[in-house]
């Protein structure tokens, strides 16, 4: 129970103070509109998946934690920068050994007229043993749904170094992020699909605090940068 309290008072005011991203992309059409839609759609697919990187604890087989995802765009297209906000995500881990666990995430958050729901899955990897120092690869399918201009779905791959830096576990990694929309918007020069692939490199710290982890991260692609804080914890 003192976990789950703990990890309450980190997550309520977030929720309150939080705008959501928004998915109203109808009014922007027009023979750019791939041009100017794109970008909003790799920083939602990178957003929308997190790894909840928390360390491998084998006499604590469960893994939950909550996290903030918060999209900037920073490419030159600034059409579709207004809808950009904030991306919840709640996620859970199940530790099968020493180096291998599944985990998955999903979201749900009403933006506008929507209900936006989404969910991923996929593994986990410990690729070394080094108690101090270790290379981490996660995998995570994802898919999103309920806005009724698009449908989403993805798959991002993260191979990262977890070191100590003064005492201080630091994580640096790259990433990739292949994805595929659905448009549903019928109208000239708007395409049924946008897909492709982005990718971006990660950086994370953590810190623990009331047993919990705290892990403020970052992802720089490109076209957008990702700001958020993930935070997680172990139970029996």
């Amino acid at each position: 129970m003192k976990f789950v309290f703990h990890l309450l008072v980190f997550i309520i005011p977030i929720s309150i103070s939080a705008q959501w991203i928004e998915f109203d992309i109808d009014d922007i059409g027009g023979d750019n509109f791939k041009n100017e839609v794109e970008p909003f759609i790799k920083t939602v697919s990178i957003a929308s998946v997190n790894h909840f990187e928390d360390q491998f604890k084998t006499n604590k087989r469960f893994q939950f934690g909550v996290a903030y995802s918060h999209g900037l765009n920073i490419s030159s297209n600034e059409s579709s920068a207004d809808l950009l906000g904030g991306y919840p995500n709640i996620g859970g881990a199940l530790i099968i050994s020493d180096n291998l666990k599944l985990k998955g995430n999903f979201s749900i958050f009403s933006s506008g007229k929507d209900v936006v729901q989404s969910f991923a899955y996929g593994v986990g990897l410990k690729i070394t043993t080094n108690e101090v120092s270790n290379w981490r690869l996660s995998i995570l399918f994802s898919e999103l749904k309920g806005p009724s201009d698009i449908e989403l779905k993805a798959m991002d791959t993260n191979i990262n170094y977890g070191f100590m830096f003064k005492n201080l576990p630091v994580l640096i990694g790259v990433g990739s992020n292949s994805y595929k929309s659905r448009i549903l918007i019928e109208d000239e020069g708007v395409p049924n699909t946008i897909k492709g692939n982005s990718l971006y490199i990660s950086l994370a710290a953590q810190f623990n605090i009331w047993n919990i982890t705290t892990t403020p991260l970052m992802k720089i692609s490109p076209e957008a940068l990702i700001v958020g804080v993930e935070f997680s914890g172990a139970v029996h």
